[in-house]
C-alpha cells in the first residue's frame, strides 16, 4: 500500500509532466496537438486520482491546496470528456498547475510523518 507522501509525489510527477507537455506552446498550438492534449488531461487524472487516495488527515494537514478541485476536476476529465472547456483547461494548466508544483516540492522537502 502506498503512503501519502507517495500519493503526493505522484501528483507532482504529473504536474511536472504537464509542465513540460504545455512548455513553450501557445494554446493554438497545444489544443491542435492531439497527443499531447490527451497526455494532459490523463496526466489531471492521474493527479486526481492520487489527491482521492490520500487520507483526510493529510489533506487537513496541508489546506492551502485545493484537494477537493483536484478530485473534481479529475471527474470532470474523466466523465464529461466530451464537455471540456478547452480555454478552462488551459488556463488550469498554464496557471494553477505551475503553482502547485511550488506547494508540493514544498510540502515534500518539509515532510514530517504525524507522531514524529
Amino acid at each position: 500500500m502506498k503512503t501519502d507522501r507517495a500519493y503526493v509525489f505522484d501528483i507532482l510527477n504529473a504536474a511536472k509532466v504537464i509542465e513540460g507537455i504545455i512548455q513553450e506552446r501557445t494554446f493554438e498550438q497545444f489544443i491542435g496537438d492531439t497527443e499531447r492534449y490527451y497526455a494532459c488531461l490523463y496526466k489531471l487524472i492521474v493527479m486526481g486520482e492520487a489527491t482521492k487516495r490520500l487520507s483526510e488527515e493529510t489533506r487537513q494537514r496541508f489546506p492551502g491546496i485545493d484537494w477537493r478541485g483536484l478530485a473534481g476536476l479529475r471527474d470532470v476529465v474523466a466523465h464529461q470528456y466530451d464537455g471540456i472547456d478547452d480555454e478552462y483547461l488551459w488556463g488550469t494548466l498554464t496557471k494553477r498547475v505551475p503553482g502547485l508544483i511550488g506547494q508540493l516540492a514544498s510540502i515534500l522537502e518539509n515532510w514530517v510523518e504525524p507522531g514524529d
